[in-house]
């Protein structure tokens, strides 16, 4: 049970990091094809605040805390855990990189001020209403 349940999280946690990665993706093409959507509050705002949480647990040299679930699920499913993040462990080693956690928070850091400027230059638009 532990073993699906830690499973379960590592789905999550990849669908945090397509939306995260993606949805900057998303916003850049959606401004320059002027999709209007992307402009959409219910997005913007919990993609930025996933971006910013990503970067303070980073910069605080802590894991995530969808990581540290999954590591400990696995452990009380008696399975072997992994060091490092969920980028380091999964990605990195999908890739045949050899990435240290640490050396991704300044890269990090980067995305998410990008994620801020465009959230400042072109966020979600204020509704208009007869004031």
């Amino acid at each position: 049970m532990y073993e699906r349940l830690a499973d379960f999280v590592a789905v999550v946690h990849g669908l945090v990091v397509v939306f995260v990665a993606g949805g900057t993706l998303l916003v850049v093409l959606g401004l320059w094809k002027r999709w209007t959507w992307i402009r959409c509050r219910a997005f913007r705002l919990p993609h930025l605040g996933l971006c910013i949480a990503i970067v303070v647990f980073e910069w605080m040299g802590e894991a995530c805390p969808l990581t540290t679930l999954e590591r400990a699920l696995r452990a009380k499913a008696g399975a072997e855990g992994f060091e490092g993040g969920f980028i380091a462990h999964y990605v990195s080693r999908t890739i045949h990189l050899d990435i240290p956690p640490e050396a991704l928070a300044l890269p990090t850091t980067f995305f998410v001020l990008l994620v801020l400027v465009l959230y400042i230059w072109a966020g979600p638009k204020k509704p208009s209403g007869d004031a």
